[in-house]
């Protein structure tokens, strides 16, 4: 889940006041290795399917798979494309259910080479380093203690990216305000026309729609 550090302390707490939720906490809560980069560091070591026991090489984005399978339809008309998309979603599921036993074992012996892989590394650098197995085992004791400390959010370039968004959205909406005065303008008669002119975006709501009695 691409929001995983959000919804489980929310569903926890949810759970608490509600019993019958009780068993959703049985998951093991998995954030998508490529989304958990655009999250704080804290959050990524907390949540980051990367780092959960027994996840292997799963990424957290198989699912986006089905969309790409379905997404060859868009061709199709609108009539038939609600059938469609039933027939290829039913295709999906068995063509996955048929070829489950060969994708578990090859991605079985894919996370086992790259373990291997990863430990012969990891024993080459204790050794350079002079690091004992419990020195490491205290580090990511402490590492794991770090992340706990803070809520997770996101990074600096993601904050960066939002109030980028953010930003353009809101000149959007005031040069919407103004091609509207601009409008009024052209229907009351008036001579003098100021094209640059930017009306406050507080005087108008850029989403409502306009009544012919209003104009």
């Amino acid at each position: 889940m691409d929001v995983t550090c959000k919804y489980w302390p929310y569903l926890q707490r949810v759970a608490k006041s509600c019993p019958e939720l009780q068993h959703l906490l049985n998951m093991r809560p998995f954030l998508s290795v490529f989304h958990a980069k655009a999250h704080d560091f804290k959050c990524e070591v907390k949540w980051s399917g990367a780092y959960e026991d027994g996840a292997g090489l799963t990424l957290g984005e198989e699912v986006e798979q089905c969309n790409a399978f379905l997404s060859r339809i868009a061709v199709t008309t609108k009539a038939g494309r609600t059938d469609m998309l039933t027939l290829m979603a039913m295709r999906w599921n068995q063509q996955k259910f048929r070829n489950l036993a060969i994708s578990l074992t090859r991605q079985y012996q894919k996370t086992r080479k790259a373990l291997q892989s990863q430990l012969r590394n990891l024993e080459s650098l204790k050794a350079q380093f002079a690091v004992t197995e419990s020195q490491l085992e205290d580090w990511v004791s402490d590492v794991k203690e770090w992340a706990d400390d803070s809520p997770c959010g996101l990074s600096e370039e993601g904050l960066k990216g939002l109030q980028s968004i953010i930003l353009r959205k809101q000149q959007v909406r005031e040069m919407k305000v103004q091609a509207r005065d601009c409008y009024l303008q052209v229907l009351s008669g008036e001579g003098n026309i100021n094209f640059l002119y930017s009306a406050s975006a507080d005087e108008y709501d850029s989403d409502c729609e306009m009544s012919d009695d209003g104009l």
